[in-house]
């Protein structure tokens, strides 16, 4: 049984900005004017903002609506000053070369954004808000209470036929992710696939726009990571996955043709999704799957998408 799962907007608030004013968006913004000047915060603010894209979609978007060449100059210009300041902040067999053999313009300068945008981050994990107990980011509402429980049901109830795995699978980062676990004082899942790893030389195989959500390709490396740890193929008809958007995780869902549930705190009407979808407001809704009655039913060949019809 695999629980996979979109991080920003899902598992942590980091669209919240920090007490000192940095969230996704603003560290995005920050991080276009310091490698692109003045003209890349107006750009980011011309192009829409993040808005579910990845690092190199984000810098697609910039480079086409500004000036390719003079940006592309300063990214580059910006990468001779900077570089030493930039290692340490993406895994090491992760993310693109920020050497001349990266041989797409936009992929280096998306590897350049990730990690001035990284360094923004590093200062703000683990802040704490004013007057208040609370620290940045904030897990969503109910995760760690779902997680630990999802832990110890894990625990009691996997077998080698049957894991029961929390993987996550997002544009984000494998240092920032990580870190907010080590900050929450709970393990980070094993299963991680982050647009690292979709930078990567390990993923040269696909096509640009099979890397990211809604195409499968993270889905299939994810898949890989499974049968690393198991030994053994996942079985994608025990899976389903929790996301805050519905174009890009919904859509993640339909093509694999496993169970939607969209993380929706603002509950916004549902609108134009062509698939199954349920909707919660706190991952806690989730524990009703947590049931000894799932794993023998999965065991017994039924799908989690009927399962979870039955409970919900």
């Amino acid at each position: 049984m695999l629980n996979a799962c979109d991080f920003d907007g899902t598992i942590a608030m980091t669209f919240v900005p920090s007490p000192r004013g940095i969230g996704v968006n603003e560290a995005y913004r920050l991080s276009c004017e310091e490698i692109l000047g003045p003209e890349g915060g107006m750009l980011y603010d011309k192009i829409g903002g993040l808005q579910n894209r990845t690092p190199v979609e984000v810098v697609d978007a910039l480079l086409e609506a500004g000036n390719r060449r003079v940006l592309i100059s300063r990214a580059l210009s910006f990468l001779l000053r900077e570089r030493t300041s930039l290692e340490g902040f993406v895994p090491k067999g992760k993310g693109a070369s920020l050497g001349h053999g990266t041989n797409r313009s936009s992929l280096l300068i998306a590897e350049i954004l990730v990690r001035v945008k990284m360094r923004h981050f590093w200062v703000e994990i683990g802040s704490r808000f004013p007057d208040s107990d609370r620290i940045w980011p904030e897990p969503c509402a109910g995760f760690l209470e779902f997680y630990r429980e999802f832990r110890a049901f894990g625990e009691l109830h996997a077998t080698d036929e049957m894991p029961v795995e929390l993987g996550i699978l997002s544009s984000g980062h494998d240092t920032f992710i990580t870190r907010c676990f080590e900050v929450w004082g709970v393990p980070c899942p094993d299963l991680l696939v982050t647009d690292d790893l979709m930078r990567s030389s390990a993923c040269r195989h696909m096509a640009p726009e099979n890397r990211n959500k809604p195409a499968i390709g993270p889905f299939e490396m994810l898949q890989r990571e499974w049968k690393r740890k198991f030994e053994g193929e996942l079985e994608v008809s025990r899976s389903l996955y929790v996301g805050d958007s519905v174009k890009s995780d919904g859509g993640l869902a339909l093509n694999l043709g496993i169970p939607f549930v969209w993380f929706n705190p603002a509950k916004q009407a549902v609108s134009g999704f062509g698939g199954d979808i349920l909707c919660i407001s706190d991952w806690r809704e989730l524990e009703p799957l947590l049931h000894p009655w799932t794993i023998e039913r999965m065991k017994d060949g039924v799908s989690l998408t009927r399962i979870m019809k039955e409970v919900f």
